[in-house]
C-alpha cells in the first residue's frame, strides 16, 4: 500500500543523506527491500533491529543480507524492536568512544 511506498522513500532519502536506518518488522523490511531493488547502494545503511514473528520476515532479511541484532519475535508493530536495537547501537557507540585505545 501507500505506506510501503513512503517507507521505501524514507530508506532512499536516508541512504542519500548517509544516515542509517534501523529496521523493525516485516512491513518496513519489505519497503527497505523495494528501496534496495531500486537503488542497491541503499543497503549499506540498513541495520536489522530485530527478527519479528511475522511470516516471511526472515526471508526478507535474508534477501537483504542482514542478520538482526535482536531475535525478540515481537509482533507489536509499534517499532519496539527497532527502539530497543537503536538503544543497543547507541550504547555500543558510547562504549567504543569511551574505552581506552591501545596504539
Amino acid at each position: 500500500g501507500p505506506e510501503l511506498t513512503v517507507l521505501a522513500g524514507v530508506v532512499l532519502g536516508a541512504a542519500e543523506a548517509g544516515t542509517a536506518v534501523v529496521l523493525d518488522g516485516f512491513a518496513v523490511s519489505v519497503a527497505a527491500l523495494a528501496a534496495v531493488l531500486l537503488e542497491p547502494g541503499a543497503q549499506a545503511g540498513l541495520v536489522a533491529g530485530q527478527r519479528s514473528r511475522e511470516r516471511g520476515h526472515d526471508l526478507v532479511l535474508q534477501a537483504l543480507g542482514l542478520e538482526p541484532l535482536l531475535d525478540l519475535r515481537l509482533r507489536a508493530g509499534e517499532g519496539a524492536g527497532a527502539a530497543l536495537a537503536a538503544g543497543l547501537l547507541l550504547d555500543g557507540l558510547r562504549v567504543r568512544r569511551t574505552t581506552a585505545r591501545v596504539h
